[in-house]
């Protein structure tokens, strides 16, 4: 966990710099898990400070770099913070608008359209019924991407896609073919109440498990798997809520730099044996702020029927 540092600001609002995850220790199999730092924006009300969920700040791509030892500058309406890793010092300006984001997380309500490529609803998104997937790009050189549901789980007596678009079959052979079978993005809800999402590149396959037990039989849900290429965080937020992966330490998982193509399909369905229903799916050409997911979770409520 190392230096978790609250500041209060000339505004009267909170910051926390810290490190979102449940390790005890810097070495073994978690070293590394100083490296990203997360910020939490704090309001004070009724003598309490009220957090909000966090957002990713600062990272490297050598996960075992540590982040840590921080400091804060205020000066004329801008805010900086100070970090180490061990012989090496730094200075970040925090972005207005990331903090601004955080101390207004409570009354975001706004679905976000930035980055939006593909919205399906209602029967657009019956079981069976085909649709073009659009073009990731080459992820390594964008920001990376959001799939955003409003599902009806229905029976959990076994695990079940929610959605792929996996390649199936090679094509025949091109000069410059980048699709090989099984490549694409999966998204299962498992019998254990745990979301599990694949990544498979070409040459690299990344499994998340959502660690929290969230879904539930029989209930309908707003899930988002946000894959973060810049800092290579895939992450899921749950009816609003950022998973901390429950037992398990971490409740995101880093993915390898060189993850750069993920098309898979270029025409996929939702699953026929699905015993649910998919009300909604987006798909952004980036990944969401937890704060703008959040925000699109109480507008999807907002408009249930």
């Amino acid at each position: 966990r190392c230096l978790n540092k609250v500041y209060k600001f000339s505004n009267g609002k909170y910051l926390l710099f810290f490190h979102n995850n449940g390790t005890r220790n810097y070495s073994g199999a978690v070293k590394g898990n100083r490296n990203p730092v997360w910020l939490a924006g704090g309001i004070e009300k009724d003598g309490f400070i009220h957090w909000s969920q966090p957002e990713v700040f600062l990272y490297v791509d050598n996960y075992y770099l540590g982040i840590s030892y921080p400091d804060r500058l205020e000066q004329d309406g801008r805010n900086f913070i100070s970090e180490t890793q061990k012989t090496t010092a730094s200075i970040h300006e925090v972005p207005a608008e990331l903090l601004d984001m955080l101390w207004d997380q409570p009354n975001r309500k706004g679905k976000t359209r930035k980055g939006l490529a593909l919205e399906l609803a209602g029967d657009e998104c019956a079981p069976g019924k085909v649709f073009a997937m659009p073009e990731f790009g080459n992820l390594d050189k964008g920001s990376g991407l959001a799939l955003e549901f409003d599902v009806e789980v229905g029976k959990l007596d076994k695990s079940q896609i929610l959605f792929s678009n996996r390649f199936k079959q090679m094509p025949p052979p091109e000069h410059g073919d980048r699709r090989h079978i099984g490549q694409g993005i999966e998204v299962k809800l498992l019998k254990n109440r745990q979301i599990q999402v694949t990544l498979d590149n070409i040459n690299t396959t990344v499994m998340h498990l959502s660690g929290n037990p969230v879904i539930r039989p029989n209930k309908r849900h707003h899930i988002v798997v946000n894959i973060d290429c810049a800092s290579h965080i895939l992450s899921l937020v749950v009816d609003g809520k950022l998973l901390d992966g429950g037992e398990r330490p971490y409740g995101f998982t880093r993915f390898t730099p060189y993850m750069s193509q993920l098309d898979g399909a270029e025409k996929t369905s939702f699953r026929k044996d699905f015993p649910g229903r998919v009300h909604m799916f987006r798909l952004y050409k980036r990944y969401l702020r937890t704060t703008e997911a959040i925000g699109n979770y109480r507008s999807t409520v907002k408009t249930r029927k």
